[in-house]
């Protein structure tokens, strides 16, 4: 196994390089997506195995940086990048050196005195190699197959989506790529009012940095699609991330007006038109909290029998490092009167609320 730091150039290279031999080059799998996650106390590499053929970013945290900790904490946890960031396997390769693979990552992290890892899997199964974590289902994507004719994806649409579609273009609203700095501007406007809104946590408020940095490191496997009234005022905003051979819904938001004149619905199928004429074989749409949520099965109505598991991957290397660190967070709720507001991993990092 080699580790590779995309904060040396050289390594950031050689990690492009091991990206381009995997058929889906998929975005999340990528150098220049997981460094976006880079910040203060965190360092983004990728444990990389030609035996193996595995790429796997993960972003290593500082533990340090946690306001319960002590000031002398040395010890550190790994995650994969937001989304679907976990390992993906970019060739056939014998059990046996999977195997290999698994116990080096445990090897090492125990040399780097990494508590716990949390991996976001991949939807695809030609993506997913066996790997000695715990699994847990934790929710459901939607996907679209789009290697089709868009005639075949508008007749799987629920018809209330159709309807709604024509509804939106009677009202006069069209929707297409966009790319100037305005209209990028407009989509952050867009996404912060509906996270507004909708009351969102504070993790989704990517910062207008973030936003440059996305679309400097990204560049084309970023597309940004905006709806507009025949006015010109933008009503709906998508974000996708495209790979070689798919591409995921990654941020969106609609104005209140957008949403009465079913803006979105027009948007997705504009988008989904698009992919349709493009190489690629699947728009992910994600999901939502739960299978019940009025989110999910909005997005479930584009594609009715297109529903896949969403898996996420735990590993305790240190159980007894583990154990203190809970101990010590659980401490700090109690001096600080707060509680956990909802289940997490680790149990650490639980989000927390003041107590009534």
């Amino acid at each position: 196994m080699k580790v590779l730091d995309a904060s040396v150039i050289r390594d950031r290279l050689e990690w492009e390089a091991w990206w381009q031999k995997s058929p889906s080059r998929d975005v999340f799998a990528h150098p220049g997506y997981a460094r976006l996650f880079a910040g203060k106390g965190k360092r983004v590499i990728c444990l990389v195995d030609s035996a193996a053929a595995v790429l796997f970013p993960v972003i290593v945290s500082a533990l340090h940086e946690e306001p319960w900790t002590r000031i002398d904490e040395r010890r550190f946890d790994l995650s994969s990048p937001y989304g679907y960031g976990g390992p993906i396997q970019y060739d056939k390769a014998d059990p046996a050196a999977i195997h290999n693979y698994w116990r080096a990552v445990d090897e090492w992290a125990s040399q780097e005195l990494i508590v716990t890892g949390y991996a976001g899997l991949s939807p695809f199964k030609n993506d997913l190699l066996s790997i000695m974590w715990n699994h847990q289902h934790v929710s459901d994507s939607v996907i679209c197959r789009v290697d089709r004719e868009f005639e075949a994806v508008w007749r799987g649409f629920n018809r209330k989506i159709r309807k709604n579609v024509r509804r939106a273009e009677r009202s006069g609203v069209s929707a297409g790529i966009e790319n100037s700095s305005e209209a990028w501007k407009e989509f952050i406007r867009v996404y912060y009012d509906t996270l507004n809104r909708r009351g969102a946590t504070g993790f989704y408020y990517f910062s207008e940095d973030f936003f440059e940095r996305l679309r400097d490191e990204l560049r084309d496997m970023c597309t940004l699609f905006i709806a507009r009234n025949e006015q010109g005022r933008v009503l709906s905003v998508e974000l996708l991330l495209t790979s070689a051979t798919r591409l995921y819904s990654f941020l969106g938001g609609s104005t209140e007006e957008g949403l009465e004149l079913r803006a979105n619905e027009l948007l997705k199928a504009t988008i989904l038109e698009w992919a349709c004429k493009g190489s690629w074989g699947w728009y992910v749409l994600g999901g939502g909290k739960t299978r019940d949520d009025g989110v999910f099965k909005y997005k479930q109505a584009f594609a009715p029998d297109s529903v896949i598991p969403y898996t996420v991957a735990k590993r305790v290397f240190d159980q007894t490092s583990y154990i203190e660190l809970c101990r010590l967070r659980r401490d700090w709720m109690r001096h600080e009167n707060l509680k956990p507001c909802s289940r997490r991993f680790p149990a650490y990092r639980m989000p927390v609320a003041p107590r009534n």
